[in-house]
């Protein structure tokens, strides 16, 4: 029986050792290459545009069932949106094991994000790039909800107490919500 050359043992000890930090200098560094045809691990132009704008901290939470494809997958991509900017810090939690935290910002299904940066927090449905990028700009603008009042056809004044709680119709002209009449 022949014995191993110890020049092969060292040669495929420093192979192995030369492999273990490839892979470890891999996981530390954040380079990611996209080979594929269409770029489908890599942002579209208009969200690096997007990430490259933002000057404030822009949190994301993310609420996911590590169960669903479409979740994981939502998930890698909100994990890029952290990786191309040093703004965006990405949480991530199943509200079904942590209720408390989806019930705090007001979710009640998995496969919602909340973008909180400046005002109010903007909540998105969907785990697609589009999807996460208008909440990305809502949230980073500020683009809060607007409320607008109309009247002159019957809407009821915001200002006013009265109750109207009817139509009023050319048949009763001049009444009055006084009670007398």
């Amino acid at each position: 029986m022949r014995r191993p050359r110890p020049h092969l043992l060292l040669a495929a000890g420093a192979v192995l050792c030369a492999a273990i930090a490839a892979n470890l200098w891999a996981l530390r560094v954040p380079l990611r290459l996209d080979f594929t045809r269409h770029g489908v691990f890599s942002l579209g132009p208009e969200t690096e545009r997007a990430l490259a704008e933002l000057d404030r901290p822009l949190r994301i939470t993310f609420f996911y069932d590590l169960g669903d494809q479409r979740h994981r997958d939502a998930l890698a991509l909100l994990r890029r949106y952290e990786r191309a900017s040093p703004w965006v810090s990405v949480r991530a939690h199943d509200p079904d094991l942590e209720p408390g935290v989806a019930r705090t910002m007001g979710v009640r299904f998995a496969g919602e994000a909340v973008f909180e940066a400046a005002g109010a927090p903007v909540r998105v449905r969907g785990g697609d790039e589009q999807a996460f990028t208008n909440g990305l700009l809502r949230a980073s603008r500020g683009a809060g909800r607007v409320v607008c009042f109309s009247a002159g056809h019957g809407e009821s004044d915001p200002a006013s107490h009265a109750s109207h709680d009817h139509f009023e119709t050319a048949e009763t002209p001049g009444h009055d919500h006084s009670g007398a009449g």
